[in-house]
């Protein structure tokens, strides 16, 4: 600690002014606005086994809900005089027993695989998304005992639960769409396949819950975080420093720890949508690298804002640099030091 305090009071404002333009390579910076989905889109057409990936998803939906359109056969239809056919002109994939097309019933199929996994798929990330979440952000001992009961999950047989479960809720489940008329529109659909989509949703969470966890405590658990906390500093008075691209020039804003960008506050104040840098992009355009982001020494061109969120505190804890530094600053300290341009209210509280 005393030896922090020393460095501290040798620090001058000339430890923060700009680096000269030849101190970095020269760099052209691409200006044009990118937003969320477009930047996705061009990391998804870099991917090359991605974008095969798509392309079969693709065709399986054309198989699975266009298919059946353009097919003269029905799934449950039964042709006389076609039983068990086998491929031909008529029937591509042949025929059952019973005279029913089996081309047109794969793609039947295919739409039940598909509508289990997609809907299967969004809740599984609701569930485990917020289940993890909880986890990680209060800790001590109720995140032991949520991931006691993860592991508990873990352990058990899937078959075996997904039997169990689905047999012991196929019956209410059937009652209630019958009896209830807010859930006959549910008849369509049938308790069997409900029951699927409830059973993977209380299954497969588990993984989900574990991801999204260990990202809360790393995030909590940052070298520059842990720094501020053994100096005793509350989170919210970690000067935390966001990157961003606006239509003209990357800017920086400085908020409290306990803050986040309002995005019709962020429009209204630079007339575009809230756009970050992607990880990539930090360092080379801003001058320092993700987890060590702050407000100091920044590239030539890159304007530092602060968020008036930070004005209810004596002193704030910006990162200095690098994910494992960070220094104690003064209100007035910190505007000399990180030369910004003009106070801004563009945050408002988690």
């Amino acid at each position: 600690m005393k030896n922090i305090l020393t460095l501290q009071n040798k620090i001058s404002p000339e430890d923060f002014a700009p680096l000269d333009a030849d101190y970095f390579k020269e760099e052209k910076l691409d200006t044009e606005e990118i937003g969320y989905w477009k930047a996705s889109w061009i990391r998804l057409k870099s991917n090359k086994i991605a974008m095969a990936a798509l392309v079969m998803i693709v065709l399986m939906f054309v198989f699975a809900f266009i298919g059946p359109m353009l097919s003269p056969y029905s799934y449950d239809q039964q042709v006389r005089g076609d039983e068990a056919l086998w491929p031909c002109l008529a029937h591509p994939f042949g025929t059952d027993r019973l005279g029913r097309d089996i081309l047109v019933r794969c793609m039947i199929g295919t739409r039940i695989s598909m509508i289990v996994g997609l809907v299967s798929a969004i809740i599984v990330m609701i569930v485990g998304s917020i289940y993890g979440a909880i986890s990680g952000l209060i800790g001590g001992k109720t995140d032991i005992i949520m991931m006691r009961v993860v592991d508990i999950i873990y352990s058990v047989p899937e078959i075996l639960l997904i039997v169990v479960i689905k047999m012991v809720i196929s019956e209410p489940l059937q009652t209630l769409i019958d009896t209830v008329p807010m859930f006959h529109g549910l008849q369509k659909i049938g308790s069997g396949l409900i029951a699927i989509f409830i059973v993977y949703g209380c299954l497969y969470w588990v993984g989900m819950a574990r991801i999204v966890r260990g990202q809360i405590l790393q995030l909590k658990t940052m070298d520059f975080v842990t720094a501020a906390e053994a100096l005793g500093c509350e989170p919210k008075r970690i000067a935390k420093t966001l990157s961003f691209r606006t239509k003209e020039k990357i800017i920086l804003i400085v908020t409290a720890g306990d803050c986040k960008i309002d995005n019709k506050k962020y429009r209204g104040q630079f007339g575009c949508k809230a756009q970050m840098l992607k990880s990539d992009e930090v360092e080379p355009l801003v001058g320092h690298a993700i987890g060590g982001v702050c407000p100091f020494a920044v590239k030539e061109g890159v304007e530092v804002y602060l968020d008036v969120a930070l004005q209810r505190f004596e002193t704030v804890f910006p990162a200095a640099g690098s994910s494992n530094s960070m220094i104690e600053l003064t209100i007035p300290e910190l505007e000399i030091y990180s030369n910004y341009k003009e106070w801004i209210d563009v945050c408002k509280e988690m």
